[in-house]
C-alpha cells in the first residue's frame, strides 16, 4: 500500500523518499478519517464567525455571554496536570526548522513550543520537514550540521518539555485533498504529529502537547475536544492524555475564558496571553467603530488598562480552575555590537516579565534562547514554587467596559513609517518560506505584521489625525510607502531588493492597508502565493510591477472610495512577468437605493499602439511616464461591455413595478442572456452575435465587440434585429435558404455558408459564416449563435468567377427587404440601417471585385471553438436559466453614468459569477473588487 493508494487522499506536491516516512498510508488514513469527520464542522464554525463580525460591525459590542452564565459561575475544575507541565516558567516558542528544534530544546528552558503556525511559513516543505524534525527530536535521534560553518548540533541530556502549535481553524492545506477538497491546517499538523509521536511521548513519560491559537469562541474548543476524544479512541492512546493551552489571542475568546476552559477541561493545560495577535483582533474586531481608533503600537503594552485588564482576568480563571496562566511574549533580541542598545532592550524585557511575575503569571514566553537565563531569573526571583495557581487573584474584578476600553496615546508619522517598513519586510520573508523574522532587533511573525496592516487601514478608515493635525490620507500613505521602500532598497541593496520578494509583498501589503474591507488574516491570500495557486478571486493587484504608475493606482483607489467611474491606462504585467499596457476602465453598477453592488472591471491591451514605430520597451515608456492618454478602440471595448450590463440588468429584474434603467428606445426584445453565461461570451475574442429563437423574428440578443469592429455597427443598432441587416443585393439567396433551412428544420443543425455581407458604411465583405443551435439542458435550443469569418481577399484585376458575379447581380429577394426595412413605418430611429447611397448602389450591380479565401483548418476550428465554448457555458447553466424574457429591452446610454435598477434577484444570481470580471461588495466588499493592474 502507498501514500497515492489510500481512498480519497492526493497529494497536490512532491514526496522526496524522506517524507514517505511521514506521508505513511496508515497515517493519511488518519488524516483522511479526521478531515471527513470534522471538516464541516469547521467550516460551519468559520461561517459562525463572519455572522458575529457582522453584528460587531453593526455596533454591537462583545460582552460576556448570559447563556453560559452557569459555567462561569459554577465551581469546578481541569483535570488532573502530568509532571512535566507543573513548571512552566520560561517557554520558548519559534518555527519547526532542524537547526531551531535543537537549540530551542537546548535552551534551558521549561518548554519549546514548536511553532506551525505564526512563526511559520506553510510552504509544503516546511510543514513536511518539519514533522520529521520533531519525530526525531521525540525519540532524541535529531542533529544538524551547519552547510555554512560545519557546526554540528545534536540534543543535550536535559531538554525542553515539547509542545506543538498547529495551524489555526481558519487556514487550509491546499497540498493535500481529501475527497477532492483542501482540508483544514489544523487537523492535518495535528493528526500527523499525534500519530507518528504519541505513543512515543508516553512511553518517556511526557505526552502529547499542543498549543490552539486563534479561536474566537468556547464552541471552536468544544470541537477541538471532540478531535481529542477521537484521535485518542481510535489509536488506543489513553483518554486524557492528550494536554492543550489555548492562546487567548483574539477579543470575542476574552469574554470566553472560563467557557473554553470549560470544553477542554479533561485536556486543558491553560490560557496563555498572545498579546500581540490580541491587540490586532481589537482592531480587527472594533473595524468599524471610529471611537475605537489604536494609538503607536508602541505605547499598547501591557500595562493599558485594557490590556491590564485582560492579563488579570485570564490570570483569576485559570487559578480558579486549577491551570496555569501564562504570560506573553517578549520580542526583544540581543542586540550585537552596541551595548547601550542592547542594555535598554534586556530592560524592557526584565520590566515586562516582573510585572507578569508580580500579576500572577505562571510562565512567560520569549522568543530567543539569550533570553531565557534573564526571564528564567526573573520567575525564580517572584515564584518561588512551580507555579502560582495557589495564587487566586480574587481581588481581580473585570468587566466588559475594562476590557474594550481604548488605549490612550499618540498617533504618529513615525510609527506610520515604521508599520510599512515593518509590514513589508515580513511579507517578503514569509513569502519566501521564513516565517520568523529579526527586524530593527526584535523577533518578528505574523501577529506584528498582522498589527502593522490593520492599524494602517484603522488610521486611513477612520481618517485618523496624526501628529502635527494631518489627516492620513490614501495619497499620504502611498508616498510614505513609497519612500520607506526606497530607502529599504538603498540599504539591502538594489540586488537584493529586485531578487526578492518584496514587490509581491508591496502589493500585498498596500492591498491590506487600502482595500475597503479589512480581510481578516494576511496569511489567506498570501499563502495562494506560496502554493504558487492564485486564487480566483484575488485582487488584479497581483498584475503590478515594478514600474506601474501609482498615480493611476491612486486614481482607481479614489474612484472607489467615492463610486464612481474611471479611466487608467497602466502598465500590467503578465504571469511569465512581461509587461503590458493596459487601458483600464471601472463601472459601479447602483440599485435603486443608489447603493453600488458590483463593480464592472475591463481591460484592454494597448501597448501597440503606445509603443508603435518605437524601439523602447514597455518599461521605458512607464519612466518616460508616457502613457497618459486613452485609446479610442479601449474605449470603446468597454462601452460596448458596459452597455451589454445595463441590457442584462433587464431580464433580471421583476417585470412589476420597475423603473427605467435609463432613457432609452425599447426595441420590444429581451436579451434573456444570465450573467452567468455572459462571463464566458465576454472572453470570446471572435466576431460572432447569438440569437433567441424563443423571440419573433429570431431577434440578435447578444453581439461580441469583434462582430461590432468588423461591421461598423453600435450595440444598440444590432441587438433586437434580425441577423438578416448585413444583407445586401449581393448576398446570394440561396445560400441564406440553406442558413434558414437549417435554423428551422424540425431538429436545427449547424450549417456554414458563403456570403457577402455589408457593413455599416455599405463596404462588402465575404463572410464564412458557421450557425448553430445551443441546447439549454432540457435539449431545447436556447439560442443560436453566428461566427462569423472575414476571408476577403481584396481587390483583384481577374474577371470574377461566374458565381461570383451572379452573386453580386442577384438582388435580395422582397421578403429579406421588407425585413431589412420593416421598422421605416414604426418611425424608429434604427429603420433601414443599411441603406446605401445610390452612388454605391450603382457599383455593387456591378461584377465584384472582391475575392473570397479558403478559411484554413486553423480559421475553421476557431469558428467551432467558439461554438463549443458558448455550448459549454450554456450547459452549465440551469435548464430555466436564461430563458426568462421581459417585455422591454432597455439600453444603458452612458459611460459615465452608474448603472441602475439592479433588482435583488439579480444581485442573488451574479453570487456564483466568476470574479474575474466583477464581484458584489453586498458580499465581498471592495476587498474582492478587482483592483487594476
Amino acid at each position: 500500500m502507498t501514500a497515492s493508494s489510500v481512498r480519497g487522499v492526493r497529494i497536490l506536491a512532491p514526496v522526496p523518499s524522506e517524507y514517505v516516512t511521514i506521508l505513511t498510508p496508515e497515517a493519511l488514513a488518519f488524516v483522511a478519517h479526521l478531515a471527513r469527520s470534522y471538516g464541516k464542522r469547521v467550516e460551519g464554525l468559520l461561517a459562525q464567525r463572519e455572522v458575529v463580525q457582522a453584528r460587531f460591525d453593526a455596533g454591537v459590542k462583545p460582552t460576556f455571554l448570559p447563556e453560559t452564565r452557569h459555567v462561569r459561575e459554577s465551581d469546578w475544575q481541569v483535570g488532573k496536570l502530568p509532571a512535566d507541565l507543573q513548571d512552566r516558567r520560561v517557554e520558548i516558542t519559534g518555527p519547526v526548522d532542524r537547526k531551531m528544534v535543537i537549540n530551542a530544546l537546548n535552551s534551558g528552558a521549561s518548554v519549546f513550543m514548536a511553532d506551525f503556525e505564526d512563526s511559520n511559513a506553510p510552504t509544503w516543505a516546511n510543514q513536511i520537514e518539519g514533522q520529521i524534525n520533531l519525530r526525531d527530536a521525540v525519540r532524541g535521534a535529531i542533529s544538524f550540521t551547519d552547510p555554512k560553518s560545519g557546526k554540528q548540533y545534536s540534543l543535550k541530556s536535559k531538554v525542553a518539555t515539547l509542545m506543538v502549535r498547529p495551524r489555526g481553524w481558519h487556514l487550509l492545506e491546499k497540498h493535500i485533498r481529501v475527497d477532492d477538497k483542501p482540508m483544514p491546517a489544523a487537523l492535518f499538523d495535528f493528526a500527523l504529529y499525534f500519530f507518528h509521536n504519541a505513543r512515543a511521548l508516553l512511553a518517556k513519560g511526557s505526552g502529547p502537547y499542543f498549543y490552539l491559537p486563534k479561536m474566537q469562541s468556547h464552541l471552536e474548543a468544544r470541537l477541538w475536544n471532540e478531535v481529542f476524544l477521537d484521535a485518542q479512541n481510535l489509536l488506543g492512546i489513553p483518554r486524557g492524555s492528550i494536554k492543550a493551552t489555548c492562546l487567548i489571542e483574539t477579543l470575542p475568546a476574552a469574554f470566553e475564558m472560563d467557557e473554553i476552559l470549560y470544553e477542554l477541561r479533561e485536556h486543558s493545560a491553560g490560557l496563555n496571553c498572545g498579546r500581540w495577535d490580541y491587540i490586532f483582533s481589537f482592531i480587527k474586531t472594533r473595524r468599524n467603530d471610529p471611537a475605537a481608533i489604536m494609538p503607536d503600537r508602541g505605547v499598547v503594552t501591557m500595562r493599558q488598562p485594557c490590556m491590564q485588564a485582560y492579563s488579570l482576568l485570564l490570570i483569576r480563571t485559570c487559578h480558579r480552575r486549577g491551570v496555569h496562566a501564562m504570560g506573553g511574549m517578549a520580542a526583544q533580541i540581543p542586540i550585537k555590537n552596541d551595548p547601550a542598545a542592547n542594555a535598554a532592550a534586556l530592560e524592557k524585557v526584565k520590566a515586562d516579565k516582573e510585572n507578569e511575575v508580580k500579576n500572577g503569571h505562571d510562565g512567560t514566553w520569549v522568543a530567543h534562547p539569550a533570553l531565557v537565563p534573564i526571564a528564567k531569573g526573573i520567575f525564580d526571583a517572584g515564584m518561588k514554587t512551580a507555579n502560582q495557581i495557589h495564587v487566586a487573584r480574587t481581588d481581580v474584578n473585570v468587566t466588559a467596559v475594562d476590557l474594550l476600553a481604548v488605549p490612550e496615546g499618540p498617533r504618529t508619522e513615525a510609527t506610520l513609517r515604521t508599520n510599512c517598513a515593518v509590514g513589508v519586510q515580513y511579507l517578503e520573508a514569509w513569502l519566501g518560506g521564513m516565517g520568523c523574522v529579526p527586524i530593527d532587533n526584535l523577533m518578528e511573525d505574523a501577529a506584528t505584521a498582522e498589527i502593522c496592516r490593520t492599524q494602517v487601514w484603522q488610521w486611513l478608515r477612520h481618517g485618523a489625525k496624526l501628529d502635527g493635525g494631518s489627516v492620513l490620507t490614501v495619497q499620504r500613505f502611498s508616498q510614505i510607502l513609497d519612500e520607506e521602500m526606497s530607502k529599504l532598497r538603498s540599504k539591502l541593496g538594489v540586488e537584493r531588493f529586485d531578487k526578492g520578494n518584496f514587490a509581491e509583498a508591496i502589493r500585498l501589503f498596500d492591498e491590506f492597508s487600502t482595500s475597503e474591507r479589512l480581510s481578516d488574516f494576511l496569511t489567506l491570500p498570501a499563502y495562494d502565493y506560496l502554493v504558487q495557486r492564485p486564487p480566483s478571486g484575488v485582487s488584479k493587484l497581483l498584475l503590478q510591477g515594478p514600474n506601474t504608475p501609482r498615480q493611476q493606482i491612486l486614481e482607481i483607489r479614489s474612484a472607489l472610495m467615492e463610486d464612481r467611474a474611471c479611466e487608467a491606462c497602466i502598465l500590467n504585467y503578465r504571469r511569465d512577468k512581461t509587461s503590458f499596457w493596459n487601458q483600464f476602465l471601472l463601472q459601479p453598477v447602483q440599485d435603486a437605493d443608489g447603493k453600488t453592488v458590483m463593480y464592472l472591471g475591463l481591460q484592454a491591451d494597448v501597448t501597440e499602439e503606445l509603443t508603435a514605430g518605437s524601439q523602447v520597451t514597455a518599461e521605458e515608456v512607464a519612466k518616460e511616464s508616457a502613457a497618459k492618454g486613452s485609446f479610442e478602440t479601449a474605449r470603446m471595448q468597454h462601452q460596448q461591455v458596459v452597455e451589454l450590463l445595463a441590457i442584462l440588468q433587464t431580464w433580471q429584474a421583476p417585470q412589476a413595478g420597475l423603473e427605467p434603467l435609463h432613457a432609452a428606445q425599447s426595441f420590444g426584445v429581451n436579451p434573456s442572456i444570465p450573467s452567468s453565461l455572459m462571463m464566458p461570451l465576454l472572453r470570446l475574442r471572435h466576431p460572432f452575435v447569438l440569437s433567441n429563437p424563443r423571440l419573433p423574428d429570431g431577434p440578435i440578443c447578444h453581439a461580441s465587440p469583434m462582430f461590432l469592429a468588423l461591421t461598423q455597427y453600435s450595440i444598440d443598432q444590432v441587438v433586437g434585429r434580425n441577423c438578416r441587416f448585413l444583407q445586401g443585393p449581393g448576398t446570394d439567396a440561396d445560400q441564406v435558404l440553406k442558413v434558414r433551412e437549417a435554423v428551422h428544420s424540425p431538429c436545427p443543425h449547424p450549417v456554414t455558408v458563403r456570403l457577402l455581407n455589408y457593413r455599416r458604411d455599405g463596404t462588402p465583405f465575404w463572410n464564412n459564416l458557421h450557425v448553430a443551435p445551443i441546447r439549454d439542458n432540457e435539449g431545447q435550443v436556447a439560442f443560436f449563435v453566428g461566427v462569423q469569418l472575414d476571408i476577403t481577399l481584396g481587390p483583384s484585376s481577374a474577371a470574377p468567377d461566374s458565381e461570383q458575379a451572379d452573386m453580386v447581380r442577384r438582388h435580395t429577394d422582397s421578403e429579406v427587404t421588407a425585413g431589412r426595412c420593416q421598422d421605416a413605418a414604426s418611425g424608429s430611429s434604427s429603420a433601414c440601417l443599411h441603406r446605401q447611397p445610390e452612388p454605391l448602389l450603382s457599383a455593387l450591380s456591378a461584377p465584384c471585385a472582391l475575392q473570397a479565401a479558403d478559411p484554413s483548418d486553423k480559421e475553421r476550428r476557431a469558428q467551432q471553438s467558439v461554438v463549443a465554448a458558448v455550448r459549454v457555458a450554456c450547459r452549465s447553466l440551469g435548464a430555466k436559466e436564461g430563458l426568462r424574457r421581459s417585455a422591454d429591452f432597455q439600453q444603458h446610454a452612458s459611460m459615465d453614468t452608474p448603472l441602475r435598477r439592479v433588482s435583488s434577484d439579480a444581485q442573488g444570481a451574479r453570487r456564483s459569477v466568476d470574479g474575474a470580471l466583477f464581484r458584489l461588495p453586498s458580499r465581498f466588499s471592495r476587498e474582492a473588487i478587482p483592483h487594476p493592474g
